[in-house]
């Protein structure tokens, strides 16, 4: 044990500026130094391990860092500290926050925490216009910077400040506490975008009990506007789970289906994203897109999808894959008033199990084949529980998008499970054909068909399951289109229409490929 004459130097130390780790043990130790003394306490039972230090001014929290050195620190905070310079806080000190205590940093600066910190995980601890960062070890409850659950405050700009840390530590865990988290009523535009993750790895963002509310009276973003709210860029071993969104409705005009916000989007390279669960009910415009150009470099690719429970209604598309998302399984799909339920193009070995009802676009699951880029490995089952409601009339889509390069469509299948409303005027439950004149980058209601010889192939097409009911105009399986060209240089092989069942339809023909036979190099296998 110490003797007495430490308690002298440990008092001449505190007067010049520096503190030192008391050895006692089992003791309380405090120095009073004058208006700007520490407090230091080193707890029964602690073993020497660490002293605790009360900070009660930022002169107390910089005269700690400067000396801490290697020894176990923990600063006790229950108060706003204002702080008007950088600081960072070495591993070894764990921040504790009590009664109201926290940091104000000044606009221009910035904490960084690379210790523990022990804070209740539904208060702000972090304010101002400054910047916290926290390491990637320790869990960033959104609250710390602002995001209070319930307070209908916009909390764009917290989240930013989230990402921000998130970005600088290179990956870590984000926390929605259980609540409502209003977003997006900032300016009522998407001026407000609260940042992308950028160059990240190991990121959990964790929403059980969580809502995340757009402002229903945001009118640019449901009506002409798109925005989202997790962005990926280039990063990788992500986990979203546990969200539940919600939001005004969306209309599709005048701005057409892109309107909303997209729950999280995904480009140049994001590798294995999983999304155990989440629940939307309007506001969004979409659980997931992956986006790249097919223009883009082939490493811009991002892969790797694992999604679980998706639950959305009434948003604009439900899963778009855009010249990417390989290796994407979708374990449960369930759509209801949805425009678009999956819309995947230019991308390969994709699974996805879709239950879909309502639709409201004339094609629920188009999967295209576009510039160049083809589809390959591509497995989808389709429940659809048509009513009068619906506004499909495909309900699963396989095309080569026009243009002028050819493209290859290979090992398809598709399992239907489709029921018609009785008063079902038009549907198809599964089409094939060439789709547009070249004039534009998609899928586009209304355009002619494509007349040109492109070059285009199709091998190996499965379509299987249960068609149930009478539609009065359409097919229940249309293989090729009316008024499509077929040319010379375009080969389809191998179609397999294997027990496939068509019941309760008065079509003659309910099953119709001959609208294919002039490309046709291979066999139609039907039984």
């Amino acid at each position: 044990m110490c003797s007495p004459p430490v308690t002298t130097m440990l008092r001449e130390r505190c007067l010049n500026g520096i503190l030192a780790a008391a050895c006692w043990i089992g003791v309380v130790l405090t120095l009073s130094c004058g208006p700007g003394d520490v407090q230091s306490e080193q707890p029964s039972g602690d073993n020497g391990k660490g002293i605790r230090m009360a900070i009660s001014s930022p002169a107390d929290l910089l005269t700690a860092l400067s000396s801490v050195g290697s020894a176990a620190m923990t600063l006790v905070i229950n108060t706003m500290l204002m702080i008007n310079t950088d600081a960072t806080i070495p591993s070894n000190v764990t921040l504790m926050f009590e009664g109201q205590g926290g940091f104000i940093i000044e606009k221009g600066h910035s904490v960084t925490i690379n210790g523990p910190i022990q804070a209740p995980i539904t208060r702000q601890i972090f304010a101002g216009d400054g910047q916290t960062y926290v390491s990637k070890s320790i869990v960033h409850h959104v609250p710390w910077w602002g995001m209070i659950a319930g307070d209908d405050k916009d909390h764009i700009p917290e989240f930013s400040k989230v990402i921000a840390s998130i970005n600088a530590a290179g990956g870590g865990t984000i926390n929605f506490p259980a609540g409502i988290y209003r977003i997006f009523n900032h300016e009522n535009s998407p001026a407000a975008i609260p940042g992308f993750f950028t160059n990240v790895n190991d990121v959990k963002i964790l929403g059980y009990g969580a809502t995340l509310e757009i402002d229903p009276d945001n009118l640019y973003l449901s009506e002409q506007g798109n925005a989202a709210f997790f962005y990926f860029i280039n990063s990788r071993d992500i986990v979203i789970d546990g969200f539940y969104g919600t939001g005004p409705p969306l209309k599709l005009s005048p701005g057409g289906p892109f309107v909303g916000i997209a729950f999280s989007i995904f480009e140049k390279g994001c590798q294995n994203v999983k999304i155990p669960s989440l629940t939307l009910n309007k506001g969004f415009n979409s659980a997931l897109i992956v986006k790249r150009l097919s223009s883009d470099p082939i490493v811009d690719i991002s892969s790797g999808f694992d999604l679980g429970q998706l639950d959305l209604t009434s948003t604009i598309y439900g899963i778009n894959a855009q010249y990417s998302g390989e290796n994407m399984v979708v374990q449960s799909l369930r759509t209801k008033g949805v425009y678009r339920s999956f819309f995947v193009y230019g991308t390969k070995h994709v699974k996805a199990t879709i239950q879909s009802s309502d639709s409201t676009s004339p094609y629920d699951v188009p999967l295209a084949a576009s510039e160049g880029i083809g589809l390959e490995d591509i497995d989808i089952e389709y429940t659809n529980i048509d009513s009068s409601f619906s506004q499909a009339t495909q309900g699963v889509l396989l095309t080569h998008a026009g243009h002028t390069k050819p493209t290859v469509i290979k090992d398809i299948r598709i399992k239907l499970n489709v029921k018609y409303a009785a008063d079902r005027q038009m549907a198809y439950a599964f089409t094939y054909q060439k789709e547009l004149d070249g004039t534009s980058p998609g899928i586009a209601i209304g355009s002619p068909l494509d007349t040109e010889d492109r070059g285009h192939t199709l091998s190996n097409l499965f379509v299987t399951g249960l068609i149930n009911g009478t539609p009065i105009l359409g097919v229940p399986v249309a293989i090729g289109e009316p008024g499509t060209l077929w040319g010379p240089g375009e080969y389809i092989y191998d179609i397999y229409l294997k027990d496939l069942y068509v019941v309760n339809n008065a079509q003659d023909h309910p099953i119709m490929t001959s609208l294919i036979l002039p490309a046709l190099k291979g066999r139609i296998i039907q039984q």
